[in-house]
């Protein structure tokens, strides 16, 4: 079944539609304190240069993968005596099968760590989110709520039913995106707030550090390569899903920047700065 709702999902907009739903979310609403961070100017060098370098990689890492299944298919191992696929690739697999099982052995070990850490990451960002719109539940009740309802994702059986979370998900994604544009244009452009720089060095770095993880996520990236039907066409998939990341997470950033600056530096969640329903100004005012 191929139709919108089909499981079988591995065409072209689905490499899009999943790329862009993995590299964006969460990080969307601490990206703003990141530029507040680094600054405005130097915040949106980061981030053109961090997505840059990403593209590149990613495309290094396909032609890593096309080079393996090449070599799978003369050796007669990517299909099975039926002609279908008898193979799914990962991240580590790639590496390893060009630097050695140890080098596989060791990136499988970052991988794991790397989803550990972002899964408790984006549990606790979760709940910390809804606890500002809900306080009626303290964060670690939240905290167990998100945790219960990301485990679900476990009954989707491959990364190709995943395509109506991916839209449910992008849908809200982009509502919340211009909602915060919209405020921030409302308030106006705070005086100075374009020419403000990092407070210090740490801060900075923080930012830094933010700006190049939203922009840099491979290890999904391969899997979602590997589930296309034409796996060669995932480095078009990858650039169009940035053309979407920006439009989504550089305006709202900007915006809330130049109307919120201060706002902007004090809280790590930007929708902390934008007024609450009902309030004519700002919260913290």
């Amino acid at each position: 079944m191929r139709g919108v709702l089909g499981g079988n999902a591995g065409s072209f907009f689905d490499g899009v539609l999943t790329t862009c739903a993995s590299q964006v979310g969460q990080i969307m609403l601490t990206l703003p304190n990141a530029i507040a961070k680094t600054g405005l100017i130097a915040g949106l060098f980061l981030a053109v240069s961090s997505a840059c370098m990403s593209l590149w990689t990613m495309y290094m890492l396909i032609t890593l993968y096309l080079e393996r299944k090449r070599q799978l298919i003369q050796k007669g191992l990517w299909f099975d005596a039926n002609g279908k696929r008898a193979i799914i690739t990962q991240y580590h697999e790639v590496i390893g099968s060009l630097l050695g099982m140890w080098a596989q052995i060791i990136v499988q070990i970052v991988i794991i760590i790397s989803l550990v850490g972002t899964s408790f990451a984006q549990i606790v960002a979760c709940a910390s989110d809804v606890y500002y719109y809900d306080s009626s539940k303290t964060k670690r009740e939240w905290t167990l709520i998100w945790g219960g309802i990301s485990m679900m994702a476990i009954l989707l059986p491959t990364l190709r039913h995943f395509r109506v979370v991916n839209i449910v998900a992008l849908i809200g994604t982009t509502y919340t995106t211009w909602f915060i544009v919209a405020a921030a244009a409302k308030h106006g452009i705070t005086p100075g707030a374009a020419s403000r720089g990092p407070q210090n060095l740490q801060g900075f770095y923080v930012g830094a550090s933010v700006l190049f993880s939203a922009f840099g996520g491979h290890a999904m990236a391969m899997e979602i390569m590997d589930a296309m039907w034409v796996p060669a066409k995932y480095s078009k998939a990858y650039l169009a899903s940035f053309f979407y990341i920006f439009v989504l997470t550089l305006p709202h950033s900007i915006s809330v920047q130049l109307a919120y600056p201060d706002a902007n530096l004090q809280n790590g969640m930007c929708m902390g700065c934008c007024p609450r329903q009902g309030q004519g100004t700002h919260p913290s005012s």
